[in-house]
């Protein structure tokens, strides 16, 4: 839920935020954390991608996918949830196994 008012005073606040420190020392390290930061958060998005494709694939390939499908309201990513612990194929936790 987006609130106008709220974004446009929290554009404001950043506008006239004064910085606590100009020196490059601090300014300069810190952009390329952010900046490594961004790449890896880029990298993991792709991967979760691939990810959620070949859950789906899985998903589909179930006899009983059908009609996790076509629960009212389920959608593509409830219906995923909802088939392994109520058709069994979840597997028991394996305790002690590295």
């Amino acid at each position: 839920m987006r609130r106008p008012a709220v974004i446009e005073r929290r554009i404001e606040a950043i506008k006239s935020a004064i910085p606590l420190t100009t020196d490059p020392a601090v300014i300069e390290p810190h952009q390329l954390l952010v900046m490594s930061l961004i790449h890896r958060l880029a990298l993991t998005l792709g991967y979760l991608a691939k990810y959620d494709h070949l859950i789906d694939e899985r998903f589909q390939a179930l006899d009983d996918a059908p009609l996790f499908d076509a629960l009212p309201g389920a959608g593509q990513h409830l219906a995923l949830r909802l088939l392994p612990p109520v058709s069994g194929y979840m597997s028991p936790p394996r305790v002690g196994v590295n």
